[in-house]
């Protein structure tokens, strides 16, 4: 190229010699899916952990009610809905599986979809939980996961990682069974 256009206007880009120009462009796609549903998760974590920091800091003993819902802080060290509450090491285990098996299936995916945003979903919420366990299981700490919210007549107090691991797996199974019947 000769000229005031070779300095305005560069020679177009060729993917190295040897290299499969098409792969390299693929896997940008599937990163980026990743990158999407780990930030997700890493939002519901992150906004769960906060509502249970305030929570913690601005409720006193008594509970605040509005209506049907009531605000009160409270410890679950069993498993969901206050099962086996002797067991914490048991659910602390699970959790771990559980936060392990979110990890690798939000990871291996290569595309986004309504199974992999609800599958991300209910990882934030593993990790929300898997957080409480950690955090207060230390020396010092009041163990277990921090529940805070009443809804009447609902029997449990809960918080927003309850909230998501309950609301993605109705979600995971509603899309699973929409992909299969679709595929067919």
């Amino acid at each position: 190229m000769h000229g005031w256009w070779a300095v305005t206007c560069p020679a177009p880009r060729t993917a190295p010699t040897g290299t499969n120009r098409r792969s390299a462009l693929a896997m940008a796609p599937a990163a980026r899916a990743r990158l999407v549903l780990i930030a997700i998760a890493a939002a519901v974590l992150t906004v769960d952990q906060m509502t249970k920091s305030l929570a913690v800091h601005l409720i006193d003993e008594a509970a605040v009610v509005w209506g049907p819902v009531s605000i009160a802080v409270s410890r679950n060290t069993g498993g969901p809905f206050g099962l086996a509450s002797s067991m914490s090491a048991v659910w602390l285990a699970v959790a771990v599986l559980g936060a392990v098996t979110a990890v690798w299936g939000v990871t291996r995916v290569g595309r986004i979809d309504a199974v992999t945003v609800a599958a991300a979903i209910v990882a934030g919420g593993v990790f929300g939980n898997l957080a409480d366990r950690v955090a207060r299981g230390r020396a010092g700490a009041v163990p277990g996961v921090i529940d805070w919210i009443i809804l009447d007549p609902y029997p449990f107090a809960f918080n927003l990682a309850d909230v998501a691991l309950r609301a993605g797996a109705v979600a995971l199974v509603v899309a699973t069974f929409r992909r299969g019947f679709e595929a067919v």
